[in-house]
């Protein structure tokens, strides 16, 4: 599922392989001795026997092009994915690695993103490289709940992938099939550029771009096709990874029709362009389609793939006779006879528009739905089977499918084996004679299920040296010298914000030292008295923390801790990752536009030192088989059936008040790494008060359960740091520790 939000305001928030060389050794050839004593020689020969020693043969210059399809085959293999995958182009699959590799924010898909490359590779125009490649660097995949009924999502503004949490307990195969799915939108809407959009005007359908002052005023609505981006997403994770299709499924078969019409090429094209929207009207304006047509059967089309979002226009007109008059303009009158074209559209089941008037009415036995033919063909299916296996239920119709340049029929359903005593969700094909409607064969497809990457490792020295490996050298953090001119009115700030960087090991930015790409997109702070103040509260809530911390978390994917103090951000603090000299930072965004903004810091900055905890501690534990945290373990604590809400949500606040003992605010039911910072930032907010009475900070003791789960959370830190030079109990362990206390002496009163 995609989120098109085109027209949101987007927010500033946001070695080298091992290889062997190849040498080739020239032959040489050893010297020989007569077996006679030399002094048989005859003393009268003084002239010495000549020798024919071979000059040594040069060593051949390495192909260029070999080595570098080694080094990426190699890299290939490291990741799981064997050659055939890089479809030869080796130098930009080695460019798309590294970027994966070192891309913070793709978490436990990692190996998703690798292999999606052979779509990739297949689709990407040298014109379009770097765009796409920034893109892949920009990157989110993230695990939390989302939308109910939804699976995952991708957010095109933000560039981020949402995979619900629970889609992580439905069973390897439907997760896979999920998380390609969505993978699939990524690269249908970053591969061509930025995607269009196109409306309706009074007398044409206009993109975007070429909408002139006239175009504006004649407006009528803004056109998509919802069913060419759902529908194929779906079918391009079949045709590379699971083999069937299992939701999205008219959509589906109105792009399948399209590839029996046209061709794959054609079918490619008009998938992945950036502009499918107008490819698909200019197609059925060529074909005879009037304006009012073109609009309705776009919509009756998403109608089938966002049932709960759009409505069937008052003339909803039928995809399959859109299909039969594409069909007649493009190859003529035999579609009638097309065994193929017609299985395809009878599996269209389009009931649902029983308003719309068939334009083939005299042909209609040849393409309408039939249930009673659909389990039949399932009964045929079946009965071609080995006999250990049982199919007990069909996920979704039977209908056809171009896997490879075969036309194959299909489907998804749950099998039995019974000898292996394995039951498991899984794409079935069927080689199926048309023309004599017979099953020739049907084959069970591996579907594609990336191991992880990286390889996990069981405890010992091997892992102990990948984690070693993977912390970062923090010293030049804590050596910076500030760049501030004499006659720079913030010239003390500055210095100032290096001292206080250089205590810790982390980089903070005021005025326009900010590295923002386009400082017109934003607001510095030029107030040197505020910055002052904020500096100072800084300094403050960062002295509560183990002085070697910030180091510690320069480790994998991150190489340096940076603070930007603007003058407004929005939220109004936001943790972001960012690519600053060719290597991945944090980033914390404080806002400096009120005093009361700029006293809260030390409770700000307790949620995000947490959030970067967070990500380290998900960096650490993604190289271990059997990690101490896992979402599932985390779950533990929850109540039974609970889900958190997802970045973009309206949290219920009935849902709320029954699980309220479960989380310290609202917000801590978005994502388990913002539960554990609402937890952190909970626990440092009574550190404070009693600490500094006089800040009247409000605090809440902690219930039970969250003092359960902040209790987990605080064993793993101990547990993925270093903590010889930290104190035996920190100030958050403390108060835990009393919070627990006081909760037994109430218990034990009572």
């Amino acid at each position: 599922m995609v989120r098109n939000v085109k027209k949101m305001a987007a927010v500033f928030c946001a070695g080298m392989l091992l290889m062997s060389s190849l040498t080739i050794s020239g032959c040489t050839t050893k010297s020989t001795r007569s077996s006679r004593d030399t002094s048989e020689v005859s003393e009268t020969s003084n002239t010495p026997t000549p020798t024919n020693t071979p000059s040594p043969s040069p060593t051949p210059t390495p192909d260029p092009k070999e080595l570098l399809r080694l080094e990426a085959v190699s890299k290939a293999e490291s990741v799981h994915m064997k050659e055939e995958d890089l479809r030869g182009k080796h130098e930009l699959f080695l460019e798309y690695a590294k970027i994966v590799e070192e891309n913070p924010n793709l978490d436990r898909y990692r190996a998703y993103v690798y292999h999606i490359f052979p779509v990739v590779a297949e689709q990407l125009k040298d014109k379009n490289k770097e765009f796409f490649l920034g893109k892949l660097q920009s990157l989110r995949m993230v695990t939390e709940g989302v939308a109910i009924g939804n699976a995952g999502e991708y957010y095109d503004v933000d560039n981020m992938v949402l995979i619900d949490s629970e889609q992580y307990m439905m069973g390897a195969d439907q997760y896979a099939r999920t998380v390609f799915h969505e993978l699939m939108h990524f690269v249908d809407y970053q591969i061509d550029g930025d995607t269009d959009i196109v409306y309706k005007c009074k007398d044409r359908f206009v993109r975007q771009k070429d909408m002139t002052d006239k175009d504006w005023d004649d407006f009528s609505f803004q056109i998509e096709a919802r069913f060419i981006t759902e529908g194929g997403a779906e079918l391009y994770t079949a045709k590379n990874f699971n083999y069937a299709t299992v939701t999205y499924e008219l959509p589906t078969l109105f792009m399948t029709a399209l590839e029996c019409i046209y061709g794959t090429e054609f079918l490619d094209d008009l998938f992945f362009r950036q502009d499918s929207t107008m490819a698909m009207i200019n197609l059925m304006q060529d074909a005879g389609f009037t304006m009012d047509e073109i609009s309705n059967s776009f919509q009756t089309m998403n109608y089938y793939t966002y049932p709960s979002r759009y409505e069937l226009p008052k003339k909803p007109i039928l995809a399959k006779d859109v299909l039969i008059r594409l069909y007649l303009k493009e190859r003529g009158e035999g579609w009638t006879e097309d065994k193929q074209f017609l299985a395809i559209i009878r599996a269209m089941d389009e009931s649902a528009a029983e308003k719309a008037e068939p334009q083939f009415p005299e042909q209609a036995d040849l393409y309408i739905w039939d249930w009673e033919k659909m389990s039949k063909w399932k009964e045929e299916f079946t009965d071609k089977l080995e006999s250990k296996y049982t199919i007990y239920f069909w996920g979704s119709g039977v209908a056809g499918i171009f896997i490879n340049g075969e036309f194959k029929a299909g489907g998804w359903a749950s099998v039995v084996d019974k000898l292996a005593d394995r039951d498991w969700h899984q794409g079935i094909l069927v080689d199926y004679d048309y023309e004599h409607d017979k099953v020739l064969s049907v084959e069970f497809p591996e579907s594609i299920i990336p191991q992880e990457v990286p390889d996990r490792l069981t405890a010992g020295a091997e892992l102990d040296e990948r984690l070693a490996s993977l912390r970062h050298d923090n010293t030049a953090a804590h050596e910076q010298v500030s760049n501030a001119w004499s006659v720079d009115k913030l010239k003390d700030a500055k210095q100032k914000a290096v001292d206080i960087g250089n205590k810790y090991g982390i980089r903070i930015y005021i005025g326009d030292d900010i590295p923002v790409e386009d400082k017109t997109l934003y607001e510095f702070q030029k107030d040197p008295e505020r910055i002052d103040k904020a500096l100072d509260n800084i300094d403050l809530a960062l002295s509560r923390y183990p002085i070697d911390l910030f180091d510690q978390l320069c480790f994998g994917y991150i190489y340096g801790i940076d603070i930007y103090l603007m003058a407004f951000t929005y939220p109004e603090q936001c943790v972001d990752t960012q690519l600053i000299d060719g290597k991945w930072h944090h980033v914390i965004s404080l806002d400096t536009s009120t005093e009361k903004n700029v006293d809260r810091y030390e409770e700000v900055l307790a949620a995000d030192i947490s959030l970067l905890i967070d990500r380290y501690m998900l960096n650490y534990y993604e190289n271990i088989e059997e990690p101490t945290y896992t979402l599932h373990e985390w779950m533990n604590y929850m109540p039974p059936f609970c889900r958190y809400c997802g970045t973009y949500y309206s949290t219920e606040d009935d849902y709320y008040k029954e699980n309220k003992q479960y989380f310290v605010n609202k917000d801590a039911m978005t994502t388990a790494a913002m539960d554990r910072a609402e937890l952190f930032k909970a626990v440092m907010q009574a550190v404070i008060a009693k600490e500094d009475p006089d800040k009247e900070i409000k605090y809440e003791k902690l219930t039970g359960e969250c003092l359960d789960k902040v209790d987990f959370y605080f064993d793993l830190i101990r547990e993925i740091f270093d903590t010889t030079n930290w104190p035996k109990v920190t100030c958050w362990e403390q108060e835990v520790m009393d919070q627990y206390q006081e909760r037994l002496k109430d218990q034990g009163d009572s």
